[in-house]
């Protein structure tokens, strides 16, 4: 498993998101919940290059497939864009906007046997300061991780 963070700017959110909100980090906190949970838990904060090797190994992980060691696979994951921004509708109306964007590439060897350009893009109307914009970024995240079809990865490898 190899993430490469290919974006022109390591920057999460834009000037006008930091004017608004406060908020400068460049690291973000995972939580995990698993489908038919009630409840997830706290992973750790990371940046975002380990934010997509962490999410991509429970992927794996859960799938059952080995995500350390040497195995005649690796996936390689290109970030291109993590966004998070603030759109003017109208002078009056503002949303939040978030964009994620990578490549990945499941390998058997030095040989690709799947490859898929993922892009996620949200909005939501902005209300109040930072209100909305966790959850915002956080259903995004999961859209693109999800939106890479293991499954059919793994039925390319077989």
């Amino acid at each position: 498993m190899q993430v490469r963070d290919l974006r022109p700017s390591q920057e999460i959110f834009t000037e006008k998101v930091k004017k608004k909100t406060g908020v400068f980090s460049k690291d973000i906190q995972l939580s995990l919940a698993y489908p038919g949970k009630s409840s997830g838990f706290l992973l750790g904060i990371y940046d975002v290059a380990e934010l997509f090797q962490i999410a991509f190994q429970e992927r794996l992980k859960a799938a059952g497939l080995e995500t350390s060691g040497h195995s005649e696979y690796r996936l390689v994951v290109e970030l291109q864009e993590f966004l998070v921004d603030i759109l003017d509708v109208s002078w009056v109306e503002k949303k939040w906007y978030t964009r994620i964007s990578y490549q990945a590439t499941l390998f058997r060897g030095e040989n690709p046997v799947y490859s898929k350009s993922i892009r996620a893009d949200s909005e939501k109307l902005r209300y109040w300061k930072d209100m909305g914009l966790d959850e915002l970024v956080s259903d995004t995240f999961s859209s693109a991780v999800n939106n890479f079809e293991l499954g059919e990865a793994i039925r390319r490898l077989r």
